[in-house]
């Protein structure tokens, strides 16, 4: 399946593992994995929320981006020319990254970033 499967809201925070270790000891979420120090993911339930450095350049948040949201799909490679095609703004090309994901970004026209991935392996 190609298709998106999930999606989780990504907050540009000061800290993601302090961050995540907050959210896991009040608000009872489990962090997900090693925190890196530029991001993290926390999931309740099976949701996740995943947290990124907003000093980060990945963040967007330098440049004045609102936030995002991050898609678990099937093959981000075959989206990422889909929307490449279609026109997309791209932040960054299909990539593979030190929190376990092979993952790109969009930028809309309102300055919020998609990005779409998968695990690695």
């Amino acid at each position: 399946m190609n298709g998106i499967t999930r999606c989780a809201p990504v907050f540009a925070v000061a800290s993601p593992p302090d961050i995540a270790r907050y959210y896991a000891a009040t608000l009872g979420f489990s962090v997900q994995g090693a925190p890196l120090q530029e991001y993290a993911i926390v999931v309740r339930d099976g949701y996740e929320i995943h947290f990124i450095d907003r000093h980060s350049e990945a963040s967007g948040a330098a440049r004045g981006d609102k936030g995002g949201a991050y898609f678990t799909v099937g093959d981000p490679d075959s989206i990422f020319d889909e929307l490449r095609t279609a026109g997309a703004i791209i932040h960054y090309p299909p990539t593979d990254q030190l929190y376990g994901m092979r993952d790109f970004a969009v930028l809309d026209p309102e300055g919020y970033w998609l990005c779409f991935g998968k695990k690695i392996g």
